[in-house]
């Protein structure tokens, strides 16, 4: 079962990022100080996908999203390891060619 509140550190080519992400019943909830992420997740075995869609909530001049674009729609696969700790890669249709590498450590108490 990988329910529960995670740290999310995550990097593409345009830059590198860390926010949170709540895991629950197969929703997932999260953001950082100016996305926010919204989808669903599934596991099985050690193999975890989601569907995730991020948007911008606050605009602050020169800064961007690691994918460049305002909002996106994510393909998320990631392998459940030991510890709580998940890593994957995530793409986006709205930014081809870009790959985002994450890792995610659950930090619920």
């Amino acid at each position: 079962m990988i329910e529960g509140f995670y740290s999310v550190v995550f990097k593409t080519p345009i830059g590198m990022g860390g926010g949170t992400l709540y895991l629950q019943n197969g929703n997932a909830y999260g953001g950082d100080s100016t996305m926010y992420y919204t989808g669903t997740y599934s596991a099985e075995n050690d193999e975890m996908k989601a569907a995730i869609h991020m948007g911008t909530h606050l605009v602050i001049p020169g800064h961007m999203s690691v994918f460049g674009v305002p909002k996106a729609d994510l393909s998320v696969v990631g392998l459940v390891g030991p510890n709580g700790i998940i890593s994957g890669r995530a793409t986006s249709p709205q930014a081809p060619g870009i790959t985002m590498e994450f890792t995610m450590k659950n930090i619920s108490v």
